[in-house]
């Protein structure tokens, strides 16, 4: 269908009907122009619709729920504002601006609560009836999601010249020197008096850069102080060179809480300052339930979740959830095959076959098996796919028996 609007043959001022040469007007003298049939307004351009509301005809305006600008393709509203309405939110009049639209929690718009977000907050919750006192600042419809997402570290490049407190400057190294030997630091008897920093000005660059978060995201005062104080101590130990490592960062006094070292490792880990040394809880998880496996089967059985959690080319990563799960299923058979065979080469469909009749549920070992070997014969450590058209049984029931 071509959407470009054609003039009236007849009269040149309106738009021609859908198939038609010539306007509403023209080919109907006799009556009225229709009302729209979204807003009910009587601005009629062409097929029932004015045009605002036109489903398939992009109109620049404002949103009429948000008052956002923006360019919209369905019934003057934003996707947000769309959103909403589709999905049943309650009409009402809103309790800061009074005008009656969707409502969200606490009985405000949208456009109360966006303007209520875009105030710096404290450590308190945002204060819902800012636009009644400050009044609306308007913005840009549907980017307030996408500037978060597309949120992106500073690229990598030149070292970039900060100024302290003083008037003097600072650059974070663009070279790192490895250390010969890393040694363990405990940082859990260390307090403040006792350390003097490495290099003042690389504390000084830290507590800088951790002011202006803490101003960003309204820390409160006694948080803001544990971070700075946290910092200060891991600064005062490392130089400029070397990356501080999350499993120091834990072994800092917890000072009665733990978001302060959340909070320490979050503005390292945004100055390129963390190395991340972690234990993947997943991973621990993973290497317990398969300890009694056979050595060469568990190997082979990592390489199959290890394509689940991460992907591969043409299969996308999983859920934590349907890796547990998978691996919960599979692990008794793996053991089974531990005690008879050295590799899952050596497994056979009867071996398969025997297994799912002895077990409770075998809907869920079924599908685990045979995505176990369907992997292991892609990536070529299978001659053959024993569990290949494998039935899988009755599935478990969605809803409750009587």
């Amino acid at each position: 269908m071509n959407l470009r609007p054609r003039p009236c043959k007849q009269c040149g001022d309106k738009v021609a009907e859908y198939g038609r040469l010539r306007c509403f007007s023209c080919l109907h003298p006799e009556l009225p122009p229709p009302t729209c049939k979204a807003c009910g307004s009587d601005a009629h351009y062409v097929g029932g619709y004015c045009r605002r509301c036109h489903p398939r005809l992009p109109y620049a305006d404002s949103c009429s729920d948000c008052l956002a600008w923006g360019t919209w393709h369905r019934h003057g509203r934003c996707a947000a504002c769309t959103s909403l309405r589709n999905r049943g939110y309650e009409t009402g009049t809103c309790a800061t601006c009074h005008r009656t639209v969707p409502l969200l929690k606490h009985g405000v718009c949208r456009l109360c609560r966006c303007q209520a977000q875009a105030v710096p907050r404290t450590w308190q919750r945002p204060d819902l009836t800012t636009a009644a006192t400050t009044g609306q600042q308007l913005f840009i419809a549907d980017l307030v999601r996408r500037v978060h997402l597309a949120a992106r570290t500073r690229e990598r490049g030149s070292p970039e010249a900060h100024q302290l407190v003083g008037g003097s400057f600072w650059a974070m190294p663009r070279w790192r020197q490895e250390s010969l030997f890393i040694a363990e630091r405990d940082m859990s008897r260390v307090t403040v008096p006792d350390v003097e920093p490495i290099d003042p000005a690389f504390t000084a660059y830290v507590s800088a850069r951790a002011e202006a978060s803490a101003e960003a995201q309204g820390w409160s005062p006694a948080l803001r102080e544990r971070v700075l104080r946290s910092l200060y101590l891991l600064t005062a130990v490392h130089g400029p060179h070397e990356r501080i490592k999350a499993s120091t960062v834990a072994t800092l006094p917890r000072q009665r809480a733990k978001r302060a070292i959340t909070r320490v490792t979050e503005v390292l880990a945004h100055l390129d300052l963390l190395d991340d040394d972690r234990i993947d809880p997943l991973d621990a998880w993973i290497h317990r339930r398969l300890s009694d496996v056979h050595p060469e089967i568990r190997a082979e059985a990592l390489v199959w979740i290890r394509i689940v959690r991460y992907g591969g080319p043409r299969r996308r990563p999983r859920s934590t959830n349907t890796v547990r799960n998978q691996v919960d299923a599979s692990a008794p058979f793996l053991l089974d095959c531990s005690k008879r065979y050295r590799t899952l080469r050596q497994v056979t469909r009867t071996d398969l076959t025997e297994w799912l009749a002895h077990c409770s549920s075998p809907h869920n070992e079924a599908v685990a098996l045979r995505n176990m070997f369907k992997t292991l014969r892609s990536q070529r450590l299978l001659f053959a796919n024993p569990a290949r058209g494998l039935s899988l049984g009755p599935g478990q029931p969605r809803c409750p028996r009587r």
